[in-house]
């Protein structure tokens, strides 16, 4: 297999390519998003209880409450895992979709397969290897010199670089949800050189729809819907989140091609 032409990636036409992909996919969204929606919708609230006595173990002005932290960690560890269980099902099916045609996910995608699987634990395995690093670094920071503002400019350069990361991988994420698996390294040296490029493409996405929802919860809030129907404003969170996720996943399927001489 020999690269592909990466040289006509630009982040602009990239991320109104995904936008207007996902809305003339937008029955495929629907059919593919539904079951993932209601699921994570369900799982917010199971989890609701367990923040609010997190968040309460840390009043300002008193000492963390210790034992409530502790209480809510292995709740909090099935929340993590059990969330991206669902987004890597919807992400799978959805890029699959695009990629190879509405007969690679049919109907509403609730068929668990091997390259779920993959997707699932990938996803898991790369956020702690990402959060290890992260706290490494910040951990040497602090050493070096031990200044807030020091800090958070490393944590924010460390942020940017993870992400930096997750989009060099597109190849990598692609070959899983398609079946053409792709080490992580050969994914890493064919996206050489595009990965600011594709990093913009994904903020530009994310910023666009994060816009969105934080515009709708603030207008929520001035109304007063949020105390008469919180439920249905939470449900309305989650559908964003997942158009945002689809937006996504659009880039690295329109990014693929570049990197790899087949075409999708």
């Amino acid at each position: 297999m020999t690269p592909g032409n990466p040289t006509e990636l630009e982040p602009w036409p990239l991320a109104i390519g995904a936008v207007r992909r996902v809305w003339e996919r937008r029955e495929d969204w629907l059919r593919l998003a539904v079951a993932p929606v209601i699921a994570t919708f369900a799982l917010n609230i199971w989890f609701q209880p367990y923040a609010e006595t997190f968040f309460g173990a840390l009043q300002p002005g008193r000492e963390p409450d210790m034992a409530q932290i502790a209480s809510v960690q292995g709740p909090t560890f099935l929340f993590w895992a059990v969330n991206w269980l669902i987004i890597a099902v919807f992400l799978v099916n959805w890029m699959r979709a695009l990629a190879l045609g509405n007969a690679a996910a049919p109907g509403l995608g609730l068929l668990f397969r091997r390259h779920h699987l993959r997707m699932w634990l990938s996803l898991l395995l790369f956020q702690v290897a990402m959060f290890l690093a992260f706290m490494a670094g910040i951990s040497v920071v602090l050493l070096i010199v031990p200044s807030v503002a020091i800090v958070f400019a490393a944590a924010t350069i460390f942020a940017i670089w993870i992400l930096i990361v997750a989009v060099r991988l597109t190849p990598f994420w692609i070959g899983i949800a398609i079946d053409a698996p792709m080490r992580p390294r050969e994914a890493w040296q064919r996206t050489a050189g595009q990965g600011i490029r594709l990093a913009v493409a994904f903020i530009v996405v994310s910023f666009a729809l994060f816009f969105m929802q934080s515009l709708f919860l603030s207008l929520s809030f001035n109304l007063g819907v949020v105390d008469a129907a919180p439920l249905a404003l939470s449900f309305i969170s989650v559908v964003i989140q997942f158009v945002m996720f689809a937006a996504i996943g659009a880039v690295f399927v329109l990014a693929y091609p570049r990197f790899v001489s087949e075409t999708v």
